[in-house]
């Protein structure tokens, strides 16, 4: 399963329950903790000190891990870095590229990015060309672009060259 399909069925269940992803995920979290809790109760005192020693061995062994995984993670990205940016050194890579890392970005991208960005971030980029986008005018955008006429009279390259503007075009008909 991946990340992706783990995100949507964490977000379609706490959706079912009317709360954030975020919150639905730190309740089961904080469940999980508590049940936890209440096994360790119900063991004779010096189990549970056991017990509790255990636990925390192994989330410093997960913890470690998880370090160890993103490690080996981030040496393939800069090796990749290093093919795609020979004589590139840290110290001239732009802050908001380590950043853009910090937040999952593959450093390759976020260099290139802000390479080709000249520096900019995203934010300012797609600021600037909705700045520079004709405005639609008001009720245009909920005119078909093609009328059900239209579509009969077409060749078969025409219907197909233009697909997905008659299917957009196909919700507006009234039939």
């Amino acid at each position: 399963m991946t990340k992706k399909r783990l995100m949507e069925i964490l977000e379609d269940l706490a959706e079912s329950e009317g709360r954030s992803a975020e919150a639905f995920l730190l309740d089961i979290a904080e469940k999980a903790e508590n049940a936890r809790s209440e096994r360790f109760r119900s063991y004779p005192p010096e189990l549970q000190t056991e017990a509790a020693e255990a636990e925390k061995i192994k989330r410093s062994y997960r913890e470690e891990k998880r370090r160890m995984r993103e490690r080996e993670q981030f040496d393939k990205e800069l090796e990749t870095f290093i093919k795609a940016f020979p004589g590139v050194t840290p110290e001239t890579v732009p802050q908001r590229v380590w950043e853009d890392v910090a937040d999952g970005i593959p450093l390759a991208y976020a260099y290139a990015f802000s390479v080709a960005a000249g520096g900019k971030t995203s934010d300012e980029i797609n600021a600037r060309n909705e700045a520079r986008s004709v405005p639609v005018a008001p009720g245009r955008a909920e005119e078909p672009a093609f009328t059900e006429s239209e579509v009969e009279k077409m060749p078969p390259a025409a219907v197909k060259n233009n697909f997905a503007k008659i299917i957009s075009s196909m919700k507006k008909w009234k039939s």
